[in-house]
């Protein structure tokens, strides 16, 4: 496969969370980010065990404190963003300007963006968590899929360039989706990312028992 077809995912993946995020700050209300919060908040307690889903939730939590709030950029937002009632008080004659529509405007479009930030962080988490189903899925597919190119190259057998372009699209394709899936601004259930488990692992296993030999 050429390099500029090997390369094409990756400004894909570029556009798609732009996308995105232009829709969450332009169009997606601060309610429906909760609501988005509250359904994967339930879905996770639902599918997961208790052990589990206390980690996913508390690695989350750490990680959105440490990168938002502790780092203040929050409050840096807000404060740049949204005058305070000092600040108000202290504007001779403009005390009450954009206080009907646009300030409220802006602090809804701060809250479904950082509502998004923590939750991408808990769907990282919640990835970070199926990392050992995913090594143990890739691990023997991808040795299978070895062991078959070996066998192929010892029978003089043909390995298929159409099935490794497939294979290995269908694994850069997969990682496009898992990425968006971080910042999709729609409840995403704990029992879709097994399926990333299984779909990967099988594509690889292809990649490897059809790689071209080398001359």
């Amino acid at each position: 496969m050429s390099t500029r077809a090997a390369r094409k995912p990756l400004p894909v993946v570029m556009w798609l969370c732009l996308a995105q995020l232009l829709v969450i700050l332009l169009l997606v209300p601060g309610e429906w980010m909760q609501r988005v919060s509250a359904t994967e908040h339930a879905w996770l307690w639902r599918d997961l065990s208790p052990e589990t889903a206390t980690w996913v939730e508390r690695k989350a939590i750490g990680w959105y404190n440490g990168a938002i709030v502790e780092s203040g950029a929050l409050d840096a937002t807000y404060d740049h963003l949204i005058p305070t009632e000092s600040q108000r008080r202290r504007s001779q004659g403009l005390e009450q300007l954009g206080q009907t529509g646009w300030f409220p405007l802006v602090e809804n479009r701060l809250q479904a963006t950082f509502a998004t930030i923590y939750q991408m962080f808990v769907r990282l988490a919640l990835i970070t968590a199926w990392l050992p189903f995913f090594a143990i899925t890739a691990a023997p597919a991808v040795l299978d899929g070895m062991m078959a190119w070996k066998i192929k190259q010892a029978g003089f057998a043909y390995a298929s360039p159409v099935v490794h372009r497939v294979a290995l699209q269908t694994v850069l394709w997969s990682l496009v989706a898992l990425v968006s899936l971080l910042i999709a601004p729609v409840p995403i259930s704990p029992a879709v990312l097994p399926l990333f488990g299984v779909v990967i692992p099988i594509a690889l296993g292809q990649v490897a028992a059809h790689t071209q030999k080398r001359v």
